[in-house]
């Protein structure tokens, strides 16, 4: 999971209005949003969750196949094989 999808600590005393990771939880507990805790004892969560609580609908993501730069051309690489 990369640290985007995890919502920052700074950015869930923002929103709660606490400072105290015990005053967050108790918070995020309030709202019903779900979280882990780590060994500190600050909350962890997912942006996608804390996103629907929110209200913001999640995106669809499109199931078309990218082609570009960053993805492989498996068609090339069949046709490789084949020779």
């Amino acid at each position: 999971m990369t640290t985007d999808e995890i919502v920052p600590f700074d950015e869930l005393a923002n929103v709660s209005g606490y400072r105290r990771p015990c005053n967050i939880r108790g918070w995020l507990d309030a709202n019903r949003i779900r979280y882990l805790q780590n060994a500190s004892g600050r909350p962890i969560v997912a942006r996608s969750t804390f996103m629907q609580a929110l209200g913001v609908k999640p995106t669809t993501i499109d199931s078309t196949p990218l082609r570009g730069i960053n993805t492989a051309n498996l068609d090339h690489l069949h046709a490789q094989k084949r020779k």
